[in-house]
């Protein structure tokens, strides 16, 4: 077991992710997680062992990809011209070996053990070229020795024993082995597509996001805050705060002024670019139609807008930041006419967000007379899909 400090922008599916577990994993060795979408910086996650990993198979295949690497080595020299047949060019061109033997030949005492060229290769070269006459040294025989080649003695390759059965196993690998290669291969796929989801989720945090993150941590304490008054009177200054970022004057629904007041402080405006600070609209379907975004594909921290349905017709009810999303193969792209900003759009659907937003909802939350409202981070869901906006100058 080992312990996980929760960092800010961490997720229990990241978590789990990156320490090769489920979340299901992860949750059942943390009972003390009541809500696996509530975690904050600072809280202790417990990780738990796993078993062998994509790394460990590869380093128990490693000898194969070295046997694979030598035989290639030595087909190659074969094709380029005959072996010499001197002692000491016999000896360069094998690898080092672990064991030792006592020979008379030209070349001493220096066997070599590990033979990583074809028997045909070494047909024709005269007795004790490879040191050793007898092969009475002890040592670790060499992995992978191929059988004895025609025309070398027994003996001259120096001492190890089962190098024949070991050349036999590799060349006619068993089920168990052809199962271990399978899973190796189907490890590092899964490892693979992982790391490129894992890319989009966890690439370089933009500053926008950052600095709407610091704004949730400063809201945690007050929303633990017993005195009522002093907390609705703090959050009702941070309200409207935000509202003057998107030209709204009181404390009705504030999500796309906390959005708006969110880039107006984190970015600067780049010449030539068009409006950086937003739509500068209370109006969360505003960034439906924003001038200076760009749809995408799901995105950590893109700007997403929730549909919702007023009337007859599609609204778009909630803005706030992606943080992370699920939905897997179900989630399905839809390219639409969209009638709030008069233009096509990529809708995603079967699909649900975990958004950081304002106007959110918590139970300790600003006292609105109609509900309680605050900076929070949830998880969002809307049969009528979402938009995820990206800043066109950064995309």
């Amino acid at each position: 077991m080992a312990t996980y400090i929760v960092q800010p922008g961490d997720s229990l599916w990241e978590i789990a992710n990156d320490h090769h577990l489920t979340l299901k994993e992860l949750l059942a060795a943390n009972p003390q997680i009541k809500n696996p979408d509530l975690i904050h910086p600072g809280d202790p996650v417990v990780v738990p062992n796993r078993g062998p990993t994509a790394a460990d198979l590869a380093k128990l295949l490693e000898p194969l990809h070295q046997l694979k690497a030598g035989v290639a080595s030595a087909l190659a020299a074969k094709h380029n011209g005959p072996q010499k047949t001197t002692a000491a060019a016999a000896q360069s061109s094998l690898a080092s070996g672990h064991g030792s033997g006592t020979g008379h030949s030209p070349a001493g005492d220096a066997a070599k053990t590990h033979i990583h060229k074809p028997a045909s290769a070494l047909a024709g070269i005269a007795p004790g070229q490879f040191g050793s006459g007898h092969g009475s040294g002890a040592g670790k025989p060499a992995p992978f020795v191929g059988p004895q080649a025609p025309g070398i003695a027994a003996g001259q390759t120096g001492s190890g024993s089962g190098s024949a059965a070991a050349a036999h196993s590799i060349a006619h690998p068993n089920a168990a082995q052809k199962h271990a290669v399978a899973k190796h291969d189907a490890a590092k796929h899964a490892a693979a597509k992982k790391a490129a989801i894992k890319k989009t989720k966890t690439a370089t945090t933009p500053p926008w996001l950052t600095l709407a993150f610091g704004e949730y941590l400063r809201w945690q304490p007050w929303l633990r805050e017993h005195n009522v008054a002093a907390r609705n009177a703090w959050m009702r200054q941070k309200i409207l705060q935000y509202g003057a970022a998107g030209g709204l004057s009181s404390v009705d629904e504030w999500c796309s002024c906390f959005v708006n007041w969110v880039l107006q402080h984190s970015l600067a405006k780049p010449s030539g670019k068009g409006f950086v600070g937003g739509t500068r609209h209370a109006l969360a379907g505003s960034w439906a139609a924003w001038s200076g975004g760009k749809q995408i594909a799901p995105r950590r921290g893109a700007i997403c807008v929730k549909a919702g349905w007023s009337d007859s017709w599609c609204d778009w009810k909630h803005v706030g930041f992606c943080l992370d999303w699920s939905g897997g193969d179900a989630i399905e792209e839809v390219t639409e006419f969209d009638q709030y900003s008069n233009q096509y759009i990529r809708a995603y659907y079967n699909i649900s967000v975990e958004m950081l937003g304002g106007n959110q909802g918590h139970p300790n939350g600003y006292d609105m007379g109609w509900g309680y409202s605050a900076v929070t981070r949830s998880w969002q869901t809307s049969p009528h899909g979402f938009l995820f906006i990206w800043p066109k100058w950064l995309t």
